[in-house]
């Protein structure tokens, strides 16, 4: 009897060693993802290629500041991303902007903030505006600051 009981103590520690590892493991794979998305959610990038790769129409842009990450990090098959940031626009495609109907974007206060404006913002939104400015594979919104002439998105594709 002893011998089976030492068996069942031998294969309960090895199972159990085996959890041990398996857990120690999952955990340090989700505090690297953890870790890994707090990254990229800090990094506030200045490119502003990127962005008039996704909305064309903004041809005036000359400083922007955004951040972006995958939505739902798996790792097989397609994912979808967002963005969301500022962009300050030329004189031109200004007027073209403020020629829309506006109305006060009631409640709204962009996810981050990046630089220091002269002004207290003033933020507003177009139903028509929004529907120009992005294509059909975004969903989410554009808003206007008119005391800063500057826009903000936030978009999901």
């Amino acid at each position: 009897m002893s011998a089976e009981f030492n068996g069942i103590n031998r294969k309960l520690i090895v199972s159990a060693s085996v959890l041990a590892l398996l857990l120690i493991i999952g955990l340090l794979l989700v505090a690297n993802t953890l870790e890994r998305t707090e990254k990229e959610e800090e990094t506030i990038r200045t490119e502003i290629k990127p962005i008039l790769d996704r909305f064309p129409l903004l041809y005036s842009v000359h400083k922007a500041y955004w951040k972006a990450s995958v939505t739902g990090k798996t790792n097989f098959g397609p994912s979808s991303y967002w963005i969301k940031g500022y962009v300050y626009i030329g004189d031109e495609q200004l007027k073209e902007i403020k020629s829309y109907e506006w109305a006060e974007a009631t409640g709204f206060s962009p996810a981050f903030t990046v630089d220091h404006v002269a002004e207290p913002s003033r933020w507003l939104y177009s139903e028509k505006f929004n529907q120009y400015i992005k294509s059909k594979e975004f969903i989410g919104h554009f808003y206007y600051d008119e005391n800063n002439e500057r826009l903000y998105f936030d978009v999901e594709s």
